[in-house]
Order: C-alpha cells, then sequence, then structure tokens
C-alpha cells in the first residue's frame, strides 16, 4: 500500500552565522563579555550609542571569510565610491583587514521635544545587503538628545527613575540566501547529498521567523520591574515578507505622540516605545503565519524593591460604596414631541407608560450624609440619569 509519503531532509534549528562581536581593544583578542541586561540581544551587534553632535569612530575587523562592512542609518558618512569609480575599503573590507568607521551625527536626525530620549535605528553589512544579513550581520544604533548619555555610554533617563532597556530585531531570517547554507548542509544534515536545495518545503524550513535570532519563546533576559519606565527599541529587516505587527498583550506604550498595544514593522525601519509595565505579557508577531511560524517571546514583569518602583502608583487610594437602588425611572421625560405628532396623525397611542421601576446603581456615604449627598447628586450630576454614580478618580489613584 502506497501512502504517498516523502521524506525531506531539513537542517534543523541551528545555522552557522555571521554576527557583529564587540572587542576590549583594538588588538581584537579578548571578546567584551556581555552584561547580564544585554542577554536578549542574541545575535545582534553591540549598541552603538551617541548623542547628536559627536562624532562615532567604528574600528572593523573582518573575521569572516568573505567581504563585508558597516552601514549605518541614522547618520551622516562620506560617499563609499572614489571619484575613480572603484569601491572605497569601507564598502567592502576584504577577510583578515580593518578599517576605522568615522560617522557624524547632525542635530536634525536627533529626538525632537515630542521624542524619547534616543531614537532607535540599525546597522549592517552592505557588501550584498540581502545576503549579508541573512548571514547575520545587523545591530542597534541610538542618536540621543544631548546629556541623555553617561561618559560610559549608559543611558540617563531625564525622567529620573529606573528604565529598562531592550533592542529587538523583528525578521524572517532567510537561511536559504545565506552565505552559509552550503556549510549548513555539511554541518547539520547526515545526507548531504540527498538534499534538493529548490525543494518547496526545504527552503520554507530555513525560513526562521525570529526575535533577536530566537523563535518560540527561548529569548532570554526579557524581565523588568512593575511600574518601572522600558523603553523598547524595535527594528524591522528583510524582504517583502517582513511586515511585522508586534503585538504586547497586557500591557500598552507610547510612541510617535500615541498610546497603542502594537508596534508597526517594515524593513530597515524603526521605532522607539516607551511602557510602563503592570503585568506579565508575550510580545509577538500577528501578521500572516509569523505567529506560528515562531516569532513570540514571553516577557516577565516581576514585582521589584520599593526603590525600584515607580511609587507614585500607590500613593493614593479611593474607596466607594455602590449599591443596588429601586427607583422610578422615565424613559422619556419631555413628551412633547409625541403631542407634535398627534397634531398630524388621528392615531392615538395609549401603550405602556414610560415611568418603570428599574434598579439603579447609586452612591452611598453613611446613614447620617445620605440625604445630603443625594442632593449633591442630583445637583451636580443630573445629566446621568440612569448611569451608576459619578466616580472620580485622578490618574495616580486606585479606586476599590
Amino acid at each position: 500500500i502506497s501512502l504517498g509519503l516523502r521524506l525531506i531532509i531539513i537542517i534543523g534549528g541551528s545555522y552557522k552565522k555571521a554576527v557583529y562581536k564587540e572587542y576590549t581593544d583594538g588588538s581584537f583578542t579578548e571578546h567584551k563579555r556581555r552584561l547580564a541586561e544585554e542577554a536578549h540581544l542574541g545575535l545582534l551587534g553591540p549598541v552603538i550609542k551617541a548623542e547628536v553632535g559627536e562624532r562615532i569612530r567604528v574600528t572593523f575587523r573582518n573575521n569572516g571569510s568573505r567581504p563585508f562592512s558597516v552601514q549605518p542609518h541614522g547618520v551622516s558618512y562620506r560617499a563609499l565610491i572614489s571619484l575613480t569609480g572603484i569601491g572605497s575599503p569601507a564598502s567592502h573590507v576584504s577577510p583578515g583587514t580593518t578599517f576605522t568607521y568615522e560617522w557624524d551625527v547632525p542635530e536634525d536626525v536627533g529626538p525632537t521635544e515630542q521624542d524619547p530620549d534616543c531614537l532607535t535605528w540599525l546597522y549592517y553589512s552592505a557588501v550584498d545587503a540581502v545576503r549579508d544579513t541573512s548571514s547575520g550581520l545587523v545591530g542597534p544604533l541610538l542618536v540621543c538628545r544631548k546629556g541623555a548619555l553617561l561618559s560610559s555610554g549608559k543611558q540617563v533617563s531625564q525622567r529620573k527613575k529606573m528604565e529598562t532597556f531592550f533592542f529587538l530585531l523583528a525578521t524572517v531570517f532567510d537561511e536559504n540566501l545565506s552565505w552559509y547554507l552550503d556549510d549548513n548542509i555539511l554541518m547539520f544534515t547526515l545526507s548531504p547529498d540527498k538534499i534538493d536545495r529548490d525543494d518547496e518545503d526545504f527552503r520554507e524550513s530555513n525560513k526562521m521567523h525570529s526575535i533577536n535570532g530566537y523563535m518560540y519563546g527561548n529569548q532570554p533576559g526579557l524581565e523588568m520591574c512593575k511600574g518601572s519606565v522600558v523603553s523598547w527599541h524595535l527594528m524591522g529587516l528583510g524582504s517583502e515578507v517582513d511586515v511585522h505587527g508586534i503585538y504586547f498583550s497586557e500591557n500598552t506604550f507610547v510612541t510617535k505622540g500615541t498610546r497603542r498595544d502594537t508596534a508597526n514593522l517594515f524593513p530597515h525601519t524603526a521605532l522607539t516605545a516607551v511602557m510602563k509595565p503592570d503585568s506579565e505579557g508575550k510580545l509577538s508577531c500577528l501578521t500572516t503565519d509569523h505567529y506560528t511560524g515562531g516569532m513570540k517571546q514571553n516577557y516577565k514583569v516581576k514585582k521589584c524593591h520599593w526603590w525600584n518602583v515607580d511609587v507614585s502608583m500607590y500613593l493614593h487610594e479611593k474607596i466607594y460604596y455602590i449599591a443596588a437602588v429601586e427607583v422610578e425611572w422615565d424613559y422619556s421625560p419631555n413628551r412633547t414631541w409625541e403631542f407634535e405628532r398627534h397634531q398630524y396623525n388621528e392615531e392615538r397611542y395609549f401603550g405602556k407608560g414610560e415611568k418603570m421601576q428599574k434598579k439603579a446603581k447609586d452612591q452611598l456615604t453613611s446613614p447620617l450624609n445620605l440625604f445630603l449627598f443625594q442632593t449633591f447628586l442630583d445637583t451636580l450630576s443630573f445629566h446621568i440619569s440612569f448611569l451608576g454614580s459619578l466616580e472620580f478618580v485622578l490618574p495616580s489613584f486606585v479606586a476599590i
């Protein structure tokens, strides 16, 4: 009996990649260890930060097997093509060689008064932008307003509260376009000679719907304190399939002057979203099959020590006593419209009366003050009518 089944050989979940690594000095002998708060970066390169008016100097060493480069968004740099028409070393740094880039950060690319302290950009290798980025060469770049960075590069919030910073790249890494497809077939399959590179299922298996190179909730380090201010630096990359709607469940954020729970990302676009989380949630892409393909991660919101929390959330509370009270309710106290109608029609209406006994929510304080409080409600909020009591709550109050 033939079941029509066929065996598909795939590479799996591990691939050879090229990534940007930071070193301690220009000798390129010792990697700079990432801090615990940088664990979420995954395959992203180091975060490059600068304030407006500054100059960035990046010394790039190509330890790969083919020419690569560093191409930034959001800064100013000199042309990469010489007058002779031959590409300069900046556009294609050969394997085993070093090149120093210099980029200026003009005022007109910096944050405005309505923007957060730092704007999100990215950098990547652009010798062959599609194949280079598919191989993994991409990293975040921040352009900040003056005074937003310490000499160490740490960001100082102008809000004077604890801040946490996350950098997320949402993209479908197409390993079919990577420079290392042949290497991955040899390294991670048992029968490399039986691989059909043009097989549709094989090619689909090599499309990794990831955030920072992680899929299906495997991204580490997405932890924050309840009530703290969190900056999400979101980036997009890839091709026409990389149209992403990144949804943050359970919390909202502010970006470009509006409050949302979903961020739209397109190839080579970026945004900064500011959040004050109060519950754990999941961040995921809800576009087409990206969610089922693995583009989803969990972020943890934990209770921290009181000095790490925005205490204004808990300074005040308002207590309301609400009861169900039976009242006589008139659905239409003004009947002039009906009298006008009867002037032009002989019909008479003898239907159900407009006044009916209803249960409505009323607000009680204490038995002694009930009459005075009811009078206050009648005069101040008569327009509320059949609705429940009028409750006044300031932004930092908790209603119980």
